[in-house]
């Protein structure tokens, strides 16, 4: 029922924020990640500036002490789930393109 949005990160923001469409929706449902099989409740949506979405989830599952499990970050395009829209491979290479993560981006690493 939060929505948090930094003014630091989206002053002179190109497109303005207004105009941005950010998938809500997919907030507190199940999301499960098409590459590596994780499952997780969307706990937090990240835009990075290059205009790709980012999705944190959260496993119900717990460590071996019983901890929960670390949060884990996705593009919202390579998750299924029932509140994220069903996309090809077209649709899917032509939104990276797009809207590059930053990773995909020349010089970004993946940590």
């Amino acid at each position: 029922s939060r929505i948090f949005v930094e003014s630091c990160r989206v002053a002179d923001s190109n497109p303005k924020i207004e105009e941005i469409e950010i998938p809500h929706e997919v907030l507190g449902t199940m999301v499960t990640d098409q590459a590596s099989g994780f499952k997780g409740i969307a706990v937090q949506l990240v835009r990075h500036t290059h205009g790709c979405v980012h999705v944190q989830a959260q496993s119900q599952k717990r460590t071996k002490n019983g901890e929960p499990v670390d949060v884990c970050d996705f593009n919202y395009i390579q998750l299924t789930g029932d509140a994220i829209p069903k996309m090809t491979e077209k649709e899917k290479s032509e939104e990276r393109k797009k809207n590059p993560s930053p990773t995909e981006m020349p010089g970004g690493t993946v940590m």
